[in-house]
């Protein structure tokens, strides 16, 4: 009977512990995908200071040269066979490029 109080007794506490914990911060995660849905990209280009592609921004460069509007570069980029995930870094590059370059060229 004290095998059973002293060891697995706190096995089993510490494994529905641990899947609580687990359970606690897939729930925060899932909040921070639904309401912040670029925020594995913030995660990897504003908290961790990845520096973009150079060919990424060079070609957001010439869409916002181009004029392009956000559904003829989805549009492209699907057409030249890119997954949903590179496309939506790139439309997240994009924006940041239209940000920086408010005033335009110069």
């Amino acid at each position: 009977m004290s095998v059973v109080t002293n060891v697995i007794t706190p096995i089993v506490q510490m494994g529905v512990y641990v899947a609580m914990a687990g359970g606690f911060i897939w729930f925060i995660l899932l909040i921070f995908k639904k309401f912040i849905p670029n925020f594995s990209l913030i995660m990897k280009y504003k908290i961790f200071r990845r520096s973009y592609k150079e060919n990424d921004v060079e070609w957001c460069m010439d869409a916002v040269k181009k004029k392009m509007d956000d559904v003829a570069v989805k549009k492209t980029l699907l057409i030249n066979g890119n997954s949903k995930k590179r496309i939506r870094e790139i439309m997240y590059i994009l924006e940041d490029v239209r940000t920086q370059m408010k005033g335009g060229f110069s």
